[in-house]
């Protein structure tokens, strides 16, 4: 068996022919520089092959002292195989996966030369064996895995009831939006590989009584984003926790902390999947996309949200961007804000605006005889005055909102979409 050591002289004899042959041209070192360090290692290993053994990122350093521009270039090349690793912002102790990463690096000494009288340049390597570059692969085999016995789960705790994909949200109750959306997709998957496969609806404008949702809840916690799943039964009065399970936050991209850009729960006085106050019970629906994309949309693709109320009920509805900024989306000018069981807020445009963030839709209803208090004139597209206020939900009222992100144009899913989308106007203040 070779060491690492022996390996740094095969790093150095990159100017053998059999070296050259076998290695692949990605994995050639460049750290030959004529005048190696006194002790580096010249030596040459019997057999190449062992070069693929190992994935390795140069560093390069310059400095007064050999030792200063030796020490520089270990820092960097440690830092480039990070970033390829997904771990360059990643603090010691902030993410098992990174630490693991951490604890696999090989630093070689590398080689220097002087370039002037007072400057020296280095270049050296810092190496992971391959186990180490397939952790995300392996990471990613396992969540599906995991994707897959939660599906059978859910599938037996929804008693043969069709399902419906609520949009993935952070604790915060913000949109989980494209890694929500990877999920979703993931968890599609599973159901669709299941032999008794369930019935997975795009969208619940006709809710069925036997209906059950699908609600996933993310949390970053250190490095891994936990997964909790539960189903929403019937009209939302019970939600039974069914599985959890975790993957590292770098598979899909995910920052530490990460909580959404959006409107939170504690801002808006509601939750992802609503509230009940009394007999009353409000949602709000906003259609799956047919590939399977749950609450994230593609500027100029058309959705109809559909509003539901388990008895008569005064109902408004605002769209609510990360600020807490609020525009009323209903009732329109002149319309009735009486619903009786399901309203369809009707076909509506999808705008992207960098400004906004992820948003949602907030539907606060009051019973059939009761008032909305401040904003009980407002009708019409309209602007609310300054953010959010407590007393937009009135005491007795039931509120809920439906997460949703729109992606830029040209990007992701939306890669085919136009690149060049109309913008709406301004509206008037709400209240004059």
């Amino acid at each position: 068996m070779h060491t690492l050591g022996t390996l740094m002289g095969l790093l150095l004899a990159t100017n053998t022919a059999e070296a050259a042959r076998q290695a692949d041209p990605h994995e050639q070192d460049p750290c030959s520089f004529e005048g190696l360090l006194p002790g580096a290692g010249s030596e040459s290993l019997q057999s190449a092959e062992a070069l693929n053994l190992f994935a390795y990122e140069p560093g390069y350093g310059k400095a007064a002292t050999s030792a200063e521009a030796i020490s520089l270039a270990h820092a960097d090349a440690e830092a480039r195989l990070l970033a390829r690793l997904s771990c360059a912002e990643v603090a010691s102790g902030a993410s098992a996966y990174c630490d693991q990463v951490r604890a696999s690096v090989v630093a070689y000494r590398g080689n220097t030369r002087q370039v002037h009288k007072k400057t020296w340049e280095a270049c050296a390597t810092a190496a992971v064996p391959d186990a180490t570059m397939g952790l995300l692969e392996q990471a990613g085999a396992t969540l599906d895995a995991e994707m897959a016995a939660l599906g059978a789960e859910l599938t037996a705790a929804a008693s043969g009831g069709p399902i419906y994909l609520m949009t993935t949200v952070w604790e915060s109750g913000c949109a989980a939006g494209t890694v929500g959306a990877d999920v979703s997709a993931r968890l599609r998957g599973a159901f669709s590989r299941l032999p008794q496969k369930p019935t997975l609806l795009t969208g619940v404008a006709k809710a069925p009584a036997d209906l059950r949702r699908v609600r996933l809840v993310l949390d970053e916690q250190r490095g891994t984003v936990l997964v909790s799943a539960s189903i929403l039964d019937g009209d939302c009065a019970t939600e039974r926790p069914v599985g959890s399970l975790g993957f590292p936050a770098q598979l899909l991209g995910v920052a530490a902390g990460d909580l959404g850009r959006c409107a939170t729960d504690a801002l808006l006085g509601t939750t992802a999947w609503g509230s009940c106050a009394g007999a009353l019970q409000v949602e709000v629906d906003l259609p799956t996309m047919l590939d399977g994309r749950v609450g994230v949309y593609c500027p100029g693709e058309v959705v109809e949200p559909v509003v539901r109320v388990s008895q008569p009920a005064r109902v408004q509805v605002y769209a609510v961007n990360a600020k807490g900024e609020a525009w009323l989306y209903f009732p329109a000018e002149g319309q009735s804000d009486l619903v009786e069981r399901e309203l369809s807020l009707g076909p509506q445009d999808v705008l992207y605006d960098p400004t906004t963030g992820e948003e949602r839709l907030v539907a606060v209803a009051v019973p059939a005889d009761g008032t909305f208090g401040a904003t009980r004139a407002w009708q019409g597209w309209c602007k609310a005055p300054g953010t959010w206020q407590d007393d937009w939900i009135p005491a007795g009222a039931a509120s809920v909102g439906a997460n949703f992100l729109v992606l830029p144009p040209g990007q992701g899913a939306c890669a085919d979409g136009p690149r060049t989308l109309p913008v709406h106007s301004s509206p008037p203040r709400c209240g004059g």
